[in-house]
């Protein structure tokens, strides 16, 4: 299992917007990744799992930095 991480805002402390190479965690917990493009409130991240690539599409709303 993958710890859980509080639930923060995906922006910093000081507020500003996710850009690309941030990491970033899914709300309920989850691989740490990072985030490879944004379009217009979508974040294409990817990960690692057991020496694969992944990739996936998330609403910034479901989404804290890691």
């Amino acid at each position: 299992m993958f710890p859980k991480h509080s639930a923060k805002k995906a922006s910093s402390a000081d507020n500003s917007p996710l850009k690309e190479g941030d990491v970033v965690q899914l709300r309920s917990g989850g691989p740490s990744m990072t985030v490879e493009s944004l379009d217009n409130g979508t974040v294409n991240c990817i990960w690692f799992k057991d020496g694969i690539i992944n990739r996936a599409y998330f609403q910034t709303v479901v989404l804290c930095r890691a």
